[in-house]
């Protein structure tokens, strides 16, 4: 379960309190002096509401104010869950307004755009995928700025900054889920174990032990079943083209995008989606991919987290 225990004292002393979901306004007399992130990554903010300046912080122990990033005289006020995103990230910055000019793109770490040789004079921003902490000064120093998929056409007035000095993607620990389809009730699964090349997907409600369990790396989707496998489409890509799990070395390499409640979309092949082949001949029950339809309730899947 996601948690954070905010305490009133440096090192873990005085009073706690244990929070598991986002909160829009904490009590003005509770004095956060250190913090323990057990589970997830979180946002303190100095206004209540989420406003205000923010510091962004993953899996760890905060023993102290001057640990989280915080100044001495920081006053939190409100907490925010980061979303949890299982994408591959990717960030684009602009030197002129409206999402123009030379473009600077990337899906990692910048701990400096001066040093890396970028103009850090920016004036947009798009968010493509993932979430992102854009930071003013190198080094992660400085306001941050939580943010996930969006497009800022004009970044000093968003921002009131002038430039970017540093930014990272926030990246979460594996976690382990069971994937649900919405329209059935079933779950996503391999039937009848690994071979030693592929696993036969499914979305049924009787799932073999362990078949049901699913983790996301670098845009693979996999499971515990054979960690060097990975959710693929076989053959042409086309409509009720037949997902299969398949050694990830396989080329291209197949990417997806999830959502915890929504589509899981094939980043390979833009515009399909994880589906359900549906209907009462054989094989109904075995997973495919579909170009994006509202119209089709079998496309919407929720990720539980284990």
């Amino acid at each position: 379960m996601l948690k954070i225990i905010l305490y009133s004292e440096p090192d873990f002393q005085g009073e706690c309190l244990v929070f598991h979901h986002s909160q829009g306004a904490l009590s003005d007399k509770f004095m956060v002096r250190s913090c323990r992130v057990v589970r997830g990554s979180w946002v303190l903010c100095e206004n209540k509401q989420f406003s205000g300046n923010m510091y962004v912080l993953t899996e760890e122990d905060y023993p102290s104010l001057t640990s989280m990033g915080c100044p001495s005289s920081c006053s939190v006020l409100s907490i925010k869950l980061v979303p949890m995103t299982l994408s591959v990230p990717s960030i684009s910055l602009f030197g002129l307004e409206g999402l123009e000019g030379r473009e600077i793109t990337t899906e990692s770490e910048v701990i400096s755009l001066v040093q890396e040789g970028f103009n850090n004079h920016i004036l947009s921003v798009r968010v493509n995928s993932g979430s992102w902490v854009v930071c003013e000064h190198s080094n992660y120093r400085g306001r941050q700025f939580l943010l996930e998929p969006i497009e800022i056409t004009n970044w000093p007035k968003f921002s009131s900054l002038q430039t970017i000095g540093s930014m990272y993607p926030v990246r979460q620990k594996r976690q382990f889920f069971r994937v649900k389809n919405n329209e059935s009730g079933h779950f996503l699964s391999v039937q009848g174990g690994v071979e030693e090349k592929s696993g036969r997907v499914v979305a049924t409600a009787e799932v073999e032990p362990q078949s049901d369990i699913w983790f996301y790396q670098d845009g693979l989707v996999k499971n515990k079943l054979s960690t060097t496998m990975c959710l693929q489409v076989m053959g042409s890509v086309e409509p009720a083209a037949r997902v299969v799990l398949w050694n990830e070395s396989r080329q291209p390499i197949q990417t997806w995008s999830v959502k915890m409640k929504g589509l899981i979309s094939s980043l390979t092949f833009p515009g399909m989606v994880l589906d359900v082949k549906g209907g009462k001949t054989y094989g109904k029950e075995h997973v495919v991919v579909m170009p994006e339809n509202d119209e089709r309730p079998s496309q919407q899947w929720e990720i539980q987290l284990l």
